[in-house]
């Protein structure tokens, strides 16, 4: 699957940048409310500092591999993060 989206951000670059830039971005601030809502700083500051990280990565213009991988983890723990808030 990575390697799929390694081709597509070959090939759409910028494209794959301003997607992982906003979407990032939005999971970014869901995480945040939920984590704010539990008052966890510490969920909340692991979930900003991989969401920082996607954007630190693509503001720079990395390449396309790192991109994906940063875009991904940050979905990824995001989404984990929320789903601790919710269920407990």
């Amino acid at each position: 699957m990575l390697q799929k989206l390694d081709e597509l951000a070959e090939k759409g670059y910028y494209g794959m940048m301003s997607t992982a830039i906003l979407c990032g971005s939005v999971m970014g601030g869901i995480m945040a409310m939920f984590a704010l809502e539990k008052n966890s700083i510490l969920l909340l500051a692991i979930g900003l500092a991989f969401t920082m990280a996607n954007l630190v990565i693509n503001i720079a213009q990395s390449p396309p591999k790192w991109i994906v991988r940063t875009f991904v983890a940050s979905l990824i723990v995001n989404t984990l993060i929320i789903l601790i808030c919710v269920l407990t």
